[in-house]
């Protein structure tokens, strides 16, 4: 999955794979959370040009499965 790099507090990259809708947050730890289930609008939402970290935290963190996988 192609890694997009973010400037923000937490994370350094994010991707998406819209067949599975599977979005992976790259933190900046080098910890790795993948997040299931995502609808392509969801991370359109999220990535509009630029990184929302508050809407990363409030509206996919808090309410879609993840789990970490490194």
């Amino acid at each position: 999955m192609e890694q997009i790099s973010i400037n923000s507090g937490s994370v350094c990259s994010i991707g998406y794979d819209i067949s599975s809708q599977i979005l992976e947050v790259h933190l900046r730890d080098n910890r790795v959370l993948r997040f299931y289930e995502i609808p392509i609008e969801i991370f359109r939402e999220l990535f509009t040009g630029y990184f929302n970290e508050d809407y990363f935290y409030t509206k996919i963190y808090d309410n879609y499965f993840h789990c970490f996988v490194y």
